[in-house]
């Protein structure tokens, strides 16, 4: 198994870090720009760079510490962070564990002062909004990244 060094250097220009972390340094460097005026807690972190505090279960990532998903209000306080970054396994965003399908979106939403920034794979839009807008993202693959930001 490759070490963290080996994968950092292995990312390249248009290239995805990680077959298991699928943002490209395309959305890694937007993602930076987005949050540099204020904390960042990024969530489900992978290999992702970006952000004050990383949380993961995984060890194999790029974390500063330890978290579960679904208990983010027992770790984080209510506004401790500007931005919210998260970016679970996809099957979260329609199942999740038993009755949690929402649980861990709404208690994101509450520990960020700011915006809550997701990626989605398909969503109903619902626009114009003043809560909430859609960004799409021109990815280095033949495919494009949405992303949700929920503002306070």
């Amino acid at each position: 198994m490759a070490s963290r060094t080996e994968k950092i250097a292995q990312y390249k220009k248009g290239k995805v870090y990680h077959p298991d972390f699928m943002h490209t340094d395309y959305f890694e460097y937007w993602l930076k720009d987005f949050v540099n005026d204020g904390s960042c807690l990024n969530i489900c972190c992978g290999y992702s760079e970006v952000g004050d505090v990383r949380v993961d279960i995984s060890a194999d990532s790029t974390r500063t510490m330890e978290g579960d998903l679904f208990k983010l209000l027992e770790t984080f306080r209510e506004n401790q962070f500007d931005y919210v970054y998260i970016d679970p396994p996809f099957e979260f965003y329609v199942t999740g564990k038993e009755g949690m399908r929402f649980k861990w979106q709404f208690d994101a939403f509450r520990i960020a002062r700011k915006a809550l920034i997701t990626r989605r794979t398909k969503v109903n839009i619902n626009m114009p909004s003043r809560y909430h807008e859609y960004i799409i993202a021109e990815d280095s693959r033949p495919s494009l990244t949405l992303i949700r930001i929920d503002y306070k």
